[in-house]
C-alpha cells in the first residue's frame, strides 16, 4: 500500500512547480481546469510513444529504451496531474485510491460467480 504522505509530499512538489508556470514559463495560472485539459495532451504524447515503441509509428532511430524514457516522463506528467486536480478540488487521493480497489474487487466477487 503507499503511504499517504508520499501523496502528500507529490502533490506539495507539484504545486509548487505549477505555481512558477507563470513566471517561468509565461502561461496563466495553473488551476485544476487547465490540469485537466493537458490531461489529454499527455494521453496523446503517451499514445504516440507507445505506437512507436510497437513500430506503429516512426520512432525517429530511437532506442527502445529512450523510447521508455519518454513513456516514464509523460507517465509522471500524468500522476502529477492527478495529484494536482485532485488537490485543487479537495479530493482525499489516497480515500479514493482504496475506494477504487475495493471497487475492482468487487467486481472482480461478481464476475467469478
Amino acid at each position: 500500500m503507499i503511504a499517504h504522505n508520499a501523496f502528500d509530499k507529490m502533490t506539495q512538489q507539484v504545486r509548487r512547480q505549477m505555481q512558477t508556470y507563470p513566471q517561468k514559463l509565461h502561461t496563466k495560472t495553473w488551476d485544476y481546469k487547465i490540469a485537466v485539459k493537458d490531461l489529454s495532451v499527455q494521453v496523446g504524447s503517451l499514445t504516440k510513444l507507445s505506437m512507436q515503441l510497437e513500430n506503429e509509428r516512426d520512432a525517429y532511430r530511437k532506442s527502445d529504451q529512450a523510447i521508455k524514457d519518454e513513456i516514464a516522463d509523460e507517465l509522471a506528467d500524468l500522476l502529477s496531474l492527478a495529484l494536482f486536480i485532485a488537490h485543487e478540488l479537495k479530493i482525499d487521493i489516497m480515500k479514493a485510491w482504496e475506494n477504487m480497489l475495493k471497487a475492482d474487487e468487487e467486481k472482480f466477487i461478481k464476475n467469478t460467480r
